[in-house]
C-alpha cells in the first residue's frame, strides 16, 4: 500500500507541499527568532537594571530545533519501516523531478487505458453491426422465400383456383358422439348448455367428437401424401377444451395480456368445449395453403378465413367440421 502511495503523483505533491510549508517555516521562523533575540538583546544592554538572559537562550534554541525540523522527520520516518520498504522513501521522492516523470506515466498508462477501451468498444461495435445485418440479411431472405412462396402458389390471386368444393354426397356419417349428433355428414350441436363442462368430450382421441377426429384424421393423411405437414391439436388448448381452460382464453382476448389476445369464444360456447373444433399446425406457407384449398374435400372448413392469400383471415389455423349447426 505504501510503495504504491510513494509513487502516487498526487500523493507525492501534497508531501512536496508539506516539504515546502516545512522549508518556509524552517528559514523564516529561525529568522523571526533571532531577530526577537537581536532586540532582547539590544534591551538587556541598555537595561541599567538586573540582566536576564534566559528568554533569548530559549528562542535561540528554538530557531536551532526548528531548523533541524526535516532531519528530525526523516529520522522519525526512518524508525516506522513496513517489509524492509521505508517511508521515508516517500518523503525523498517527493520532488519535483519525480513527480514529473510519475506524472508522465500516469498520463501515458492512462492514454493507453483509454485506447484500449476505445478498441474493445470499436470491436463490440462492430460485432453488433455485422449481427444486425446479418440478422437483416436472414429475416430478407426469408421474406422472399415466402413472396416467392405465394407467387407459386397464388395462381393470380384467384382463391377459388385449386380450391376443393364441398360436395354433402361424399358425407353420410349418421350417430351421436358426446352431446353432438351427426346427420347425413351435418353435425348438430347443443344449442343450449356448457361446452367444455363434464360429459362434453367426445370418444375420440384427445377428445374430439369421434366423426370430426375421423374427418381430421384422413385430411392430414392426406397433406402428408401431397408432400406437407399438417397436424391437427393433440393438447388442451388447441383440441377439447375444458371451460375453466376457455375461461383463460377468454380473459387473455379481453385483457389482451396473453396468448397474444387472440380471438376466443365466451367460455362455454366454444366448439373446442363440444370437440368439434381444432388449432393445426402447418410445416411452412405451402402447407397452409394445400389446407385451406383442400379442407372442403374432407368435408372442413377454416370459419374465420375468407381468403388466406389476400389476407381476409383470421386464425387460418382454426379448423371446424363444414356444416355445423345448434339442434
Amino acid at each position: 500500500m505504501f510503495l504504491n502511495l510513494c509513487q502516487d503523483s498526487n500523493a507525492l505533491s501534497v508531501i512536496s507541499l508539506a516539504k515546502d510549508i516545512i522549508r518556509v517555516i524552517q528559514i523564516g521562523v529561525p529568522i523571526i527568532l533571532i531577530l526577537m533575540c537581536s532586540i532582547d538583546l539590544g534591551k538587556q544592554i541598555f537595561n541599567n537594571g538586573e540582566k536576564s538572559y534566559q528568554k533569548i537562550i530559549k528562542k535561540m534554541l528554538a530557531a536551532t530545533m526548528i531548523f533541524f525540523v526535516p532531519m528530525l522527520i526523516s529520522l522519525f520516518l526512518d524508525l516506522l519501516s513496513i517489509r524492509d520498504y521505508k517511508m521515508t522513501d516517500c518523503w525523498s521522492n517527493s520532488e519535483t523531478t519525480t513527480i514529473s516523470y510519475l506524472k508522465a506515466q500516469e498520463k501515458a498508462l492512462d492514454e493507453k487505458e483509454k485506447e484500449t477501451r476505445q478498441k474493445e468498444k470499436d470491436k463490440a461495435e462492430k460485432e453488433r453491426k455485422e449481427l444486425e445485418e446479418n440478422r437483416e440479411k436472414i429475416r430478407k431472405e426469408h421474406e422472399k422465400a415466402a413472396e416467392e412462396a405465394k407467387k407459386n402458389n397464388n395462381n393470380n390471386n384467384n382463391p377459388s383456383s385449386g380450391t376443393v368444393i364441398y360436395d354433402a354426397t361424399l358425407f353420410n356419417e349418421n350417430g351421436k358422439d358426446g352431446l353432438v349428433d351427426v346427420v347425413n355428414g351435418e353435425f348438430f350441436k347443443p344449442s343450449s348448455g356448457t361446452s367444455g363442462a363434464d360429459g362434453t368430450k367426445g370418444s375420440g382421441p384427445y377428445g374430439y367428437n369421434i366423426f370430426f377426429y375421423n374427418r381430421l384424421k384422413a385430411f392430414c393423411d392426406a397433406a402428408k401424401e401431397a408432400g406437407h405437414t399438417v397436424n391437427m391439436s393433440t393438447s388442451v388448448d388447441g383440441a377439447w377444451r375444458s371451460y375453466a381452460r376457455q375461461k383463460y382464453f377468454w380473459d387473455c382476448y379481453q385483457k389482451k395480456n396473453c396468448n397474444n389476445g387472440n380471438l376466443a369464444a365466451r367460455p362455454g360456447t366454444s366448439n373446442h368445449g363440444w370437440g368439434i373444433a381444432s388449432d393445426l399446425s402447418f410445416s411452412g406457407y405451402n402447407a397452409k395453403l394445400w389446407a385451406h384449398d383442400n379442407a372442403a374435400k374432407y368435408g372442413l372448413k377454416f370459419p374465420l378465413c375468407n381468403n388466406i392469400r389476400t389476407g381476409d383471415c383470421k386464425e387460418d389455423w382454426h379448423i371446424e367440421p363444414y356444416v355445423l349447426k345448434n339442434k
